[in-house]
């Protein structure tokens, strides 16, 4: 019984090494398609439509309130209760909150495709080129 124990634990134990191995490379291999996934999905033209959508649409509502804070602002400066430091503030964080909300998708597709590094260096290579400061 102990020899049948001896052979068998060391069978178990490469069986048991084998399904470690390919689980482990199965769920490698799964991630990194998933993770493909999200880059190849910005490069699809349909993708930047509805981002070129959503990113006008942001903008024209981001004015469509501005107008109406500044008329907003003007009825209450009448009754004099206007606060024009806090319009100010909101017309602000409007302005990053769209701002970020349709520069962020592409940004984070260019990121993950071929390096945000990558490109901010070329975009301030292009900057330098034009003001004489490199090549």
């Amino acid at each position: 019984m102990l020899l049948f124990d001896f052979l068998l634990g060391d069978l178990m134990d490469q069986f048991l090494d084998w399904i470690y191995s390919q689980l482990i490379g199965f769920f490698g291999n799964f991630f990194s398609v998933m993770g493909n996934m999200g880059i190849e999905l910005f490069e699809m033209n349909w993708v930047k439509s509805i981002i070129l959508f959503f990113s006008y649409l942001a903008w024209a509502l981001y004015g469509v309130g501005l107008v109406v804070a500044i008329f907003e602002v003007g009825i209450e400066y009448q009754t004099g209760r206007a606060n024009v430091k806090d319009a100010a503030l909101n017309a602000v964080k409007g302005f990053l909150a769209v701002g970020c909300f349709t520069l962020v998708p592409v940004l984070h597709g260019i990121s993950r495709r071929s390096g945000y590094r990558r490109y901010v260096h070329v975009r301030m290579a292009e900057r330098h080129r034009g003001r004489g400061y490199g090549e």
